[in-house]
């Protein structure tokens, strides 16, 4: 039994130097452009009818340096959550530990729109090994990079809610924060109060989308 374990772990070891190297890769050489990096890697998405006006948002972003506020408008099936699941994912492969908050009006919202959106686009790459997908986080391995999807209805009570004072910005110059809104206009101001903190300093990326 010792002598299996023993041959287990060298090789784990090796696949997680080998994805860190991969990391480091694709960190350097796609960190101001994800379309570049949705191209190489998630090719197919990239074919749909509605990347031609995402391609152009994703093209503004630019490496996101300060303060970076976005909104979108669009009626049903235009592809607001694609957008937001596509940015998520970018920014998992290229910033160092990112901390990326989404927040939905209602939990099913979260967990069949945007959070096993998410994991299906992931799970479905080349980069799927690199990534563990939880319930309610995904992580990319060999870096602790966390995405954690939080729930909200438009109540400025609830421990989910508060729950939003304990995360603070980015630190590094690397590092980024950013906060997805998706059906904002079911928020109140209330949810706005709770975020400043996240956003307040160093590199942040703020995403608004609604329904006109």
């Amino acid at each position: 039994m010792v002598d299996d374990e023993k041959q287990v772990k060298p090789r784990k070891s090796k696949q997680m130097k080998e994805q860190q190297i991969l990391f480091n890769s694709i960190s350097r050489k796609y960190h101001s452009n994800p379309v570049g990096f949705l191209e190489e890697y998630f090719h197919k998405l990239t074919q749909a009818d509605n990347f031609h006006w995402q391609k152009e948002e994703f093209l503004k972003y630019g490496d996101l340096k300060g303060m970076n506020l976005y909104a979108y408008c669009g009626c049903t099936g235009a592809g607001k959550s694609t957008l937001i699941c596509l940015t998520i994912i970018w920014l998992l492969f290229t910033r160092v530990a990112p901390k990326i908050v989404v927040i939905t009006s209602t939990a099913q919202q979260s967990s069949t729109t945007i959070f096993d959106t998410l994991s299906y686009y992931i799970k479905n790459s080349a980069l799927a090994d690199m990534v563990e997908c939880a319930a309610t986080s995904i992580t990319i391995k060999c870096n602790d990079n966390n995405a954690k999807v939080l729930c909200f209805s438009d109540s400025p009570s609830g421990e989910k809610a508060n729950s939003l004072r304990g995360i603070h910005a980015a630190e590094s110059e690397t590092g980024i924060s950013a906060v997805f809104m998706d059906e904002a206009n079911n928020f109140g101001e209330w949810i706005y109060q709770k975020l400043a903190g996240i956003l307040a300093t160093g590199n942040s990326l703020w995403v608004l989308s609604s329904n006109p």
